[in-house]
């Protein structure tokens, strides 16, 4: 076999194999953390600190203490008691902005600890994210009451958040201050 054909077989092969295993880009991940988020406020400002490119996906994992809405029946004698647990929902929204771009939902123990794991699901697409900022507020809301005349909330104990990680998977991430050179160059990936 005359050289040219090995080096062309040789170059047939290489693509061959190319297009049966074609290469995976691997994916950037980013984790922003945070003790006792909530302790002042129910919205935090959260920023990766770069320039997202491609983000397929964006999860919280939330440790925590579970709270609890107490209630009565008053009915004269031997007024029935219970308590209902409370849903932790995070919503992403741009600052100055009350419309939710992206949120995840969770019922929460009565009164002991958690750790669970939420993954958001984006309003529209993950495109808001690009810059790698945003807000994230926590809302809590207590399961319903049983469906009975004179039922009502005795007291409460709300849920705690006592720490936070934000996990964020992108094709790129690229570390610029808003507004530089770093974050054109990202916008053009």
């Amino acid at each position: 076999m005359s050289r040219d054909r090995v080096l062309v077989l040789f170059l047939f092969l290489i693509g061959a194999a190319h297009t049966l295993c074609p290469s995976v880009a691997a994916a950037e991940v980013l984790i922003w953390s945070a003790d006792a988020p909530f302790a002042e406020a129910a919205t935090i400002a959260v920023d990766f600190g770069a320039t997202l490119t491609g983000v397929t996906a964006l999860e919280a994992v939330v440790t925590g203490m579970g709270g609890a809405q107490h209630w009565v029946i008053y009915q004269g004698v031997g007024n029935p008691t219970g308590s209902v647990p409370y849903s932790l929902t995070l919503a992403c929204r741009d600052p100055g902005h009350d419309d939710s771009l992206a949120d995840a939902s969770a019922w929460l123990p009565l009164l002991k600890p958690f750790a669970d794991s939420f993954v958001f699901a984006p309003a529209t697409d993950w495109t808001w994210l690009q810059d790698g900022a945003f807000t994230l507020g926590a809302t809590y809301v207590h399961a319903p009451f049983p469906d009975v005349p004179m039922c009502c909330g005795t007291g409460y104990t709300l849920p705690v958040v006592d720490h936070i990680d934000l996990i964020v998977t992108c094709d790129a991430a690229v570390p610029a201050a808003r507004g530089s050179w770093g974050a054109v160059k990202a916008a053009f990936r």
